[in-house]
């Protein structure tokens, strides 16, 4: 079973508790969603990139790249079958709003540090083996600098884990320390782990870190609990389009420890 599936399932019940649906909880961006425009195939004579773009075949290379660096993996470009679409900020601006309850503060504002660091928007890729179509990853790109912002696999890693199996508290701490290195530029000292039991009695196989400052997610881990390797992660403003009731559910959840 995928992640995806994981988290959905686990989170059945602490989301009816809640008060959210569980359809609500994990909001993934497909790659036919009609907010997205895939771009434009062109020959190289007619190529002419805009100012703060990345290039199709940047876009293709830094993919297969991450996909070889997370995965350990040896896939050149001829190995994948590659899509790329492009996300702008506005369509991001319009996603944000539909996530927004009566009550939610405007997220123009309450998200304008992570908007302010995608001025040109994402790129979003579908890459899927050409050799076994059952192994697929999606990867969210910054399309001013080309960092990943969120990164899955699909196929790799199916649950093996037997019951009773699960990782106690400081097998989990040392796993998200381990894997969160694994991710580029992250201001580790910026960052609180959420308490990873709280985490895994829901959502088993995911790590959460928040920012000490505003206390908002800003890191999202999920792994394989018997062989501790990377899923795939999102951060920044995908942990915002991905997971847009995290926050609230992290508190819920919190308030309900405490009961």
């Amino acid at each position: 079973m995928n992640i995806t599936r994981l988290i959905a399932v686990g989170l059945v019940s602490a989301l009816l508790m809640s008060g959210c649906s569980a359809s609500a909880y994990y909001q993934p961006i497909p790659k036919d969603t009609v907010m997205v425009k895939k771009i434009a195939q062109v020959t190289p004579e007619q190529k002419q990139e805009s100012p703060g773009a990345l290039s199709e075949e940047v876009i293709h290379t830094l993919s297969v790249n991450a996909i070889n660096k997370y995965y350990n993996t040896n896939f050149s470009l001829e190995d994948l079958n590659i899509e790329v679409n492009a996300l702008e900020l506005k369509q991001i601006k319009n996603m944000l709003y539909s996530f927004k309850g009566r009550a939610d503060p405007d997220p123009l504002v309450q998200y304008k540090e992570e908007l302010g660091d995608i001025p040109n928007g994402l790129y979003s890729v579908f890459a899927t083996n050409s050799y076994d179509s059952r192994d697929q990853y999606t990867i969210m790109l910054d399309a001013e600098d080309g960092e990943i912002q969120e990164i899955q696999t699909y196929e790799f890693y199916e649950s093996k884990v037997q019951p009773g199996s699960s990782p106690n508290k400081d097998e989990v701490i040392a796993t998200a320390k381990q894997l969160l290195k694994q991710i580029g530029d992250i201001k580790h000292d910026e960052l609180d782990l959420e308490d990873p039991m709280l985490i895994e009695e829901v959502a088993p196989g995911m790590i959460i870190f928040k920012n000490k400052q505003t206390k908002k997610p800003q890191v999202v881990l999920s792994f394989n609990a018997e062989t501790k390797q990377l899923i795939g992660f999102s951060q920044n403003i995908m942990v915002v389009l991905s997971f847009p009731y995290l926050a609230d559910l992290l508190n819920k959840m919190q308030e309900a420890k405490h009961l």
